[in-house]
């Protein structure tokens, strides 16, 4: 099997909601990384780390069912597929006579897309059938939650939407496919939870996809009401579509934390640079991934109670916080799940009260605010928005942590020969007046000078 092929691999079929697991207090955490899930998002894998995935899948002794196409699983992938900004395509780059694949979008959709791609359901397979996209309702941190509607040779248009498992449900009233479709009960809605949570409890990223047949043709009936509002048109066409909808089923999306990620914390730590996890996942997810890097400790109970039970918070419950009462927390959180732009930039503010200086990291638009309130912004080269990118004080070119942990380093030693020889500062003065170096320098200088520092991430 070629890991550099989305189109190539196995999926499995896994527990049903009418078979909810329940959650166990320690789950296995099952090696996704062996299973190609980075290798299909990246589409480039060192030798080496293909041939170790390779010796791990086969000494594997899992024994798992394969997926076969049915109805309800292709509504499933049709729906994941439309409801996707991402693309995956093999093409030949200019100047070269070979095909690759290539991706372009976020890595959550391209992940998305890849999984239609294995069963030749993707995104312009669907498009090749007649399906046209008329309306998008862009995720928006507020509601957590993405729709579109495409129309096809059908008369009636088709809403495709997925988002947080919670904010989807609040918008379903059904749940299954053709004949199996019933009403989804706050019964049903429970189970749906307990499912998601053996997903997160394994560090994994949930979402929820959901659909519904609009019985009628949509633009018509977007352009009438253009017709007769001038202000608020999205907003009451988004609470049409986003209501009645129908579960089809969560998908889980395992992002494995890079192999330096552990030693990079690790060693932020030992130089007096504490690491704070601000991020949209669910808290469970965001808790998971941070006890596998370490930034918080496995065991809580090591901390007292008042610590252990500041450490990890949602930010709904941070955003409640009055500054005074954030500032009287013996220690402000080290992971923040569920996140909005201002939650990040009210935790700046908070690090600055308590004399940190501050480095933000950040790939998306609703990181720009937080990246251009930060002492250092730093964005990611290649995942990284334009829009992020301009905000940033710093552009990371290989998106690796511990990129930065090497810069301060090296930037401590640069500021450790300055303070002991006068002759190299003043070279090292004019070398330092090329656009990045100043940015390096300020870090390495907190740091150096400061054992109270932060990065946000």
């Amino acid at each position: 099997m070629d890991p550099n092929d989305p189109t190539q691999g196995t999926v499995t079929q896994n527990v049903s909601i009418q078979g909810i697991e329940e959650p166990q207090p320690e789950v296995k955490r099952v090696n996704y990384d062996q299973q190609f899930s980075a290798a299909a998002l990246t589409f480039d894998v060192p030798a080496e780390k293909a041939i170790k995935d390779q010796l791990n899948g086969e000494n594997s002794n899992a024994e798992e069912e394969g997926a076969e196409m049915n109805p309800p699983l292709e509504q499933f992938l049709q729906t994941v597929a439309l409801c996707n900004l991402a693309t995956v395509l093999k093409e030949k780059p200019k100047g070269s006579n070979e095909e690759i694949w290539q991706t372009t979008g976020e890595p959550t959709e391209i992940a998305l897309q890849v999984l239609a791609w294995r069963f030749q359901m993707g995104k312009k397979s669907w498009e090749r059938q007649g399906f046209k996209q008329v309306a998008e309702f862009p995720f928006d941190s507020s509601i957590k939650r993405m729709s579109v509607v495409y129309n096809s040779r059908a008369e009636n248009s088709l809403i495709f939407t997925k988002g947080a498992v919670e904010r989807v449900l609040d918008v379903c009233t059904t749940i299954g496919s053709g004949k199996n479709q019933e009403p989804l009960t706050e019964d049903i809605k429970e189970k749906v939870v307990k499912q998601m949570n053996v997903f997160v409890n394994q560090g994994q990223r949930v979402l929820a996809v959901a659909m519904r047949t609009w019985n009628s043709d949509f633009k018509k009936h977007a352009a009438s009401v253009a017709q007769e509002k001038t202000k608020g048109v999205e907003d009451v066409l988004r609470g049409e579509v986003e209501q009645d909808l129908t579960l089809l089923g969560l998908v889980g999306i395992y992002d494995p934390p890079g192999d330096e990620s552990k030693g990079a914390v690790q060693q932020c730590a030992e130089a007096g640079i504490k690491v704070h996890m601000l991020t949209g996942s669910h808290p469970a997810t965001a808790t998971a991934i941070a006890k596998e890097i370490g930034i918080i400790p496995h065991n809580m109970s090591v901390l007292s109670p008042d610590v252990a039970a500041s450490i990890v918070k949602k930010a709904t419950d941070f955003d409640s916080m009055t500054d005074e009462e954030i500032d009287a927390m013996p220690e402000l959180p080290l992971v923040i799940a569920r996140c909005a732009p201002s939650t990040k930039t009210r935790m700046i503010e908070a690090l600055r009260r308590r004399g940190c200086f501050v480095a933000m990291t950040g790939d998306g638009v609703n990181n720009a605010p937080s990246l251009s309130k930060a002492d250092v912004g730093i964005a990611m080269g290649l995942a990284g928005s334009d829009v992020a990118k301009s905000a940033a004080k710093i552009i990371l070119t290989d998106d690796r942590f511990n990129s930065i942990v090497s810069a301060i380093s090296q930037g401590r030693c640069m500021l450790d020969l300055m303070s002991r020889k006068p002759l190299l500062r003043l070279s090292l003065r004019m070398i330092g007046s090329t656009p990045s170096c100043p940015q390096l320098a300020k870090v390495a200088a907190c740091s150096t000078t400061s054992r109270n520092s932060s990065f946000i991430c």
